[in-house]
């Protein structure tokens, strides 16, 4: 997860993650809730429509990408096994 953070703010994320009683947490769930992120995270992928996306509209690759994290996560599989599935 962290290295699709990393990729993502290449694409324009703005990620500084969360501070709590004066400590910084990196909450990676609420990062894979926010539709910017998988916005920057496909812009930094440059996807081109063979792989994770039916459309070749660039709205639709983000969303779709997210979309196939979600089917992941109901199929059981974890968030780290996508991420690093995707950054190979």
């Amino acid at each position: 997860m962290e290295q699709a953070i990393k990729k993502a703010i290449e694409g324009g994320y703005p990620w500084a993650g969360v501070i709590e009683n004066g400590k910084e947490f990196n909450c990676y769930y609420k990062t894979q809730l926010d539709p910017l992120f998988w916005q920057s995270l496909g812009k930094a992928l440059e996807l081109d429509g063979s792989t994770y996306v039916w459309q070749k509209d660039d709205e639709v690759k983000w969303l779709t990408l997210w979309h196939k994290f979600i089917d992941h996560l109901v199929e059981g599989k974890s968030a780290d096994k996508f991420f690093t599935n995707l950054l190979k």
